[in-house]
């Protein structure tokens, strides 16, 4: 992942980081990080793996379903409003590890734990309008992308008439195509699968790198 990678160059603008490794790396596709349950063609430069934006909101374009989300979830107080979809380079704005704007996180920066925050997890791009870049990684449109905990783990948008990719509240979220959950990699490199049965509550302190209360499960 490029996070802590660009961290020194405090990018300016989108065209700096999609630039920095040369556009000829994100779009040829590796040969590792597609998940096989995946039916998403293969052939595209995607993967299925997103950095967490952790309990950051990612208002929709669509107003129709953000309702639906807080009806369903609640407005959870770990959310932190003005580092909207990753939008800041204020690590106080943004209680995952990943954001758009190369913002600087570190190991230390970690308050609750490496062992108890999700640095990584799985999605789906056909669920994902900014996996669709055909790049497996893009500040903004690739596999390396973001994804937040707000959205409960494998809310499929067919379960909400209506609501499509572009609807970020409920597509900007970790799932995958396997049964009950999905897998997520950890702060301290160790792989965990989390069911969508998880306490929402506690999901979200695990999306939360530095609020206060770390999750154990």
């Amino acid at each position: 992942m490029y996070n802590g990678i660009l961290a020194a160059t405090t990018p300016t603008a989108g065209q700096q980081v999609n630039n920095y490794f040369g556009v000829a790396n994100n779009q040829k596709r590796p040969n590792y990080m597609r998940c096989p349950s995946d039916d998403y063609n293969p052939d595209a430069n995607v993967c299925n793996y997103l950095g967490s934006l952790g309990a950051t909101r990612t208002p929709s374009n669509n107003p129709s379903c953000q309702p639906y989300l807080v009806a369903t979830v609640g407005n959870p107080p770990f959310a932190v409003g003005w580092g909207d979809h990753g939008n800041t380079q204020d690590p106080n704005g943004i209680r995952g590890i990943f954001t758009r704007l190369g913002m600087k996180i570190n190991f230390a920066s970690v308050l609750d734990g490496l062992s108890n925050t999700i640095f990584v997890g799985e999605s789906l791009p056909a669920e994902h309008d900014h996996m669709w870049g055909n790049a497996w990684w893009d500040f903004n449109s690739g596999g390396a992308s973001h994804a937040a905990t707000l959205v409960p783990i494998n809310f499929k948008l067919a379960s909400r008439p209506g609501c499509v990719a572009s609807d970020w509240n409920l597509s900007w979220g970790f799932k995958s195509r396997h049964t009950g959950g999905s897998n997520f990699l950890m702060g301290d490199g160790s792989i965990q699968f989390f069911r969508e049965s998880i306490d929402y509550n506690i999901y979200q302190a695990l999306g939360s790198r530095n609020e206060g209360n770390p999750a154990s499960f």
